[in-house]
């Protein structure tokens, strides 16, 4: 890993560990924390995953990981009509736009 990959393979658990914070205060009123949670450190790690890729297709697989499917469950992970509503449009929006 280069310098350049190091700097950013530390700046993304920092940024995640800001928005934890962040979150746990946010996600008080959730009945299903452990399913952002568990989307949230997938997304984590796919961007940790992007950083240490030496090939395209790792970077693509990890890009993947990081933005469709896990941001996906983040967003609906309350499980109501309208977050499902909107998860399926961003799923959308992200794979077919």
């Amino acid at each position: 890993m280069d310098t350049l990959s190091f700097i950013f393979a530390l700046i993304v658990p920092i940024l995640g560990i800001i928005n934890m914070l962040y979150a746990t205060n946010y996600m008080d009123h959730s009945h299903s924390q452990w399913r952002f949670y568990c989307a949230f450190t997938c997304m984590c790690g796919g961007l940790i995953g992007m950083v240490q890729s030496s090939t395209l297709l790792q970077f693509f697989l990890f890009w993947e990981i990081m933005s469709s499917w896990t941001l996906y469950m983040a967003i609906a992970h309350e499980g109501t009509k309208n977050a499902l509503r909107e998860a399926f449009k961003y799923f959308l929006f992200k794979n077919v736009l």
